[in-house]
């Protein structure tokens, strides 16, 4: 259960995060060709809508002007990723690729500090190559 007034005078908390739920499912796909434990996954966050708790919380003053906002509304992002090992003489190497926030969705997090001013990261890929070496 999460605290979410106080308990001395029953008002609401400042600065609590949305209620989320984060879901991802792994599938391991073994090897394809010369890579090895091939892993793709998908992965979900959805977080509900979140409202100040009053005039004297941190950026509540954005919901009183022409741009911004304190509030935040309710978002869902997904998430593709895709990782497998490679053999590089005696070593394996890692290899992956991950897409977030996939269908681009435009979003504020309630507690990031920008939100008053701008939107909070778009779609993103990365990718990753891990090296093992000895000394």
């Amino acid at each position: 259960m999460q605290l979410t007034r106080y308990l001395d005078n029953d008002r609401k908390l400042t600065m609590m995060p949305a209620n989320n739920l984060r879901l991802a499912l792994h599938q391991n796909v073994g090897s394809l060709g010369v890579l090895e434990n091939s892993i793709f996954s998908v992965d979900m966050k959805s977080v509900a809508s979140q409202t100040v708790a009053g005039a004297h919380e941190p950026f509540a003053q954005y919901n009183s002007m022409p741009f911004g906002t304190a509030d935040t509304a309710g978002y869902t992002l997904w998430g593709l990723g895709y990782k497998s090992e490679i053999k590089i003489g005696k070593e394996k190497a890692q290899l992956g690729v991950k897409v977030s926030n996939l269908f681009d969705t435009k979003y504020r997090d309630f507690l990031d500090t920008y939100k008053g001013y701008a939107l909070a990261m778009g779609r993103d890929i990365s990718f990753t190559l891990r090296v093992p070496f000895g000394i």
